[in-house]
């Protein structure tokens, strides 16, 4: 037989005419309900499918149900930069968003032209390699969550490129990706951004799974 759990708990389906049990173990929800400031009832959790049988039961892996939104304000917002020509610039876009919004720039109110200096990482930040005197301007980002059909636009980003004068000291702006998990099959940018006079070169190193100390080196530009 087929039984469900929600957060741990036992599922009440027996004369639950909006959510219904199929025949071969499937819920079907006719209306789901998602609880907003704090009323009402929410459908919203970490589902199970539990079978027993006359020797035992198995267990389903989880299955969240989560409902897609969209916050109204963007967690850093129309941040001035300032940058030494040839040193990377780093534009950060980061709103809560679920599923994660798709993110584009604009430059001086018009679309962002591709280019192989500009790197747009998962979290929306916009990295500029090698900043020129000509990319001054007025940086915004939109984001667009497809589900729920909404749209937020950012204050302006004034972006500023000063003259290098002297050196500089080595500085890391990007200390490695912020996401840790990965599905098999997702295409991944590792970024790890730094400045400094000279310009630094990026190594990077990968830990082999069965060792401790061995370390396997590439040589990379960033």
């Amino acid at each position: 037989s087929f039984h469900w759990t929600v957060d741990n708990k036992p599922l009440p389906l027996v004369n639950n005419s909006r959510i219904q049990l199929l025949t071969n173990g499937s819920l079907y929800f006719k209306k789901v309900y998602h609880k907003r400031s704090g009323q009402g009832p929410s459908d919203q959790g970490v589902y199970r499918c539990i079978i027993r049988t006359s020797t035992g039961a198995l267990v389903s892996q989880p299955a969240h149900l989560r409902f897609a939104s969209m916050s109204h304000e963007f967690l850093v917002n129309g941040r001035s930069v300032s940058v030494v020509e040839g040193d990377p610039a780093v534009l950060p876009c980061s709103i809560e968003s679920l599923p994660p919004a798709d993110i584009k720039w604009q430059y001086n109110s018009q679309p962002l032209l591709q280019s192989n200096r500009y790197i747009i990482l998962d979290n929306g930040t916009l990295i500029i390699k090698q900043v020129q005197k000509e990319d001054e301007g007025d940086y915004s980002c939109i984001a667009w969550n497809s589900l729920v059909n909404k749209t937020r636009v950012s204050d302006v980003s004034p972006l500023s490129v000063e003259t290098r004068t002297s050196p500089s000291p080595l500085e890391i702006l990007i200390p490695g990706t912020l996401r840790t998990n990965w599905t098999l099959g997702d295409n991944v940018t590792l970024a790890c951004v730094a400045k400094g006079t000279p310009t630094p070169t990026v190594k990077w190193t990968k830990l082999l799974p069965d060792q401790s100390s061995g370390l396997v080196t590439d040589v990379t530009e960033g």
